[in-house]
């Protein structure tokens, strides 16, 4: 997962590594004018205004089906993850340098942001449940000596932070303690729901 700083209040994107390298073949492989009909495509699916099935531009009639596959979605998650923290203009230009799509091609892409960045935030917000999502993960090891519920206690205790971001975009801390156990099972949750997730992936 790729994080990047995205402002204001230093919210973060999150691009998958997928993602990360669709944009990077986007930038590199892709001349500016078809990245540019490819991010124009990406927004346009976004905001519902494009029969999937017929999708394909005329500029990139000659491109490898699977690089347009791989681009097209990279630059609509890219556009989608944007507007949805409400990224300034500038900070998206700098994190298309971060992810290798440079000059008339960053150019071109930035241009499709700021063009439609307004009406992706409706239909986001119209189409988003709002959940909150980690973004960020901090933890330390202490020592505790005592505890006020249990007394003496002379064990290990991890503490734990995670920055959230809410369905507003506004970052909150939560943190927590946990012993090595208590870390161990929830770890282990959160292996046993990925597991799913990639199973009911792989079944569509």
């Amino acid at each position: 997962v790729l994080r990047l700083f995205a402002a204001p209040g230093y919210r973060r994107m999150e691009l998958s590594a997928e993602t990360s390298e669709g944009l990077r073949r986007a930038g590199t492989e892709l001349t500016p004018d078809i990245c540019t009909s490819i991010a124009h495509l990406g927004a346009s699916l976004v905001l519902e205004e494009k029969d999937p099935a017929r999708v394909k531009p005329e500029q990139a009639r000659d491109v490898d089906p699977l690089l347009f596959k791989q681009a097209l979605a990279a630059l609509s998650a890219l556009l989608a993850e944007a507007a949805r923290l409400d990224v300034a203009e500038g900070e998206f230009r700098a994190t298309l340098g971060d992810v290798g799509i440079v000059g008339e091609a960053a150019a071109g892409v930035a241009g499709v942001y700021a063009e439609n960045k307004r009406a992706l935030r409706k239909v986001l917000g119209r189409t988003s449940f709002a959940l909150d999502r980690v973004v960020d993960i901090r933890w330390r090891l202490d020592y505790a000596v005592s505890s006020r519920r249990i007394g003496k206690v002379n064990a290990p205790m991890y503490v734990v932070s995670l920055d959230v971001v809410d369905g507003e975009g506004k970052m909150q801390e939560i943190t927590f303690t946990a012993r090595l156990e208590q870390l161990q099972e929830l770890a282990s949750k959160v292996k046993d729901a990925a597991k799913q997730v990639d199973r009911v992936l792989a079944a569509e």
